[in-house]
């Protein structure tokens, strides 16, 4: 199987002309699972795309960060905190729940706290009788 970075394969057009010239990241012979993270050469990735008939397979980078949880908690997006990627759908999911990140695998519990608050904009400057 042939290995390549996402960067070097335009994975929405499934043509091998993306990648005739572009050296992949590696070649194996051992299976690489769909959806699970694997380490290469000290760097993270996670497949993106597989193409079985010409036995290529896709993969980006990731890092798995120290985040501290001020940064990962009440956030306007559902953010994993292993790795800080955030899901721009996150408006789509249920009140809580369980997710499994897509970029590093990495499963962990949300819940969106809705919050109310108030704007107020001056109209009249308020009329004070000077009493002596």
């Amino acid at each position: 199987m042939k290995v390549y970075t996402k960067k070097d394969y335009d994975y929405r057009q499934t043509v091998l002309e993306n990648i005739k010239n572009v050296e992949p990241l590696f070649q194996t012979d051992k299976v690489i699972e769909f959806n699970q993270p694997f380490s290469y050469r000290g760097r993270n990735y996670m497949s993106c795309m597989h193409d079985p008939e010409n036995d290529i397979l896709i993969v980006e980078s990731f890092e798995l960060k120290e985040i501290p949880e001020y940064d990962y908690q009440y956030s306007d997006e559902i953010m994993c905190p292993y790795c800080g990627d955030l899901q721009c759908d996150s408006w789509e999911s249920d009140e809580t729940g369980k997710e499994q990140c897509d970029i590093c695998g990495g499963t962990f519990e949300y819940s969106r706290e809705v919050t109310v608050s108030y704007c107020s904009t001056k109209l009249e400057y308020p009329q004070i009788t000077l009493i002596e």
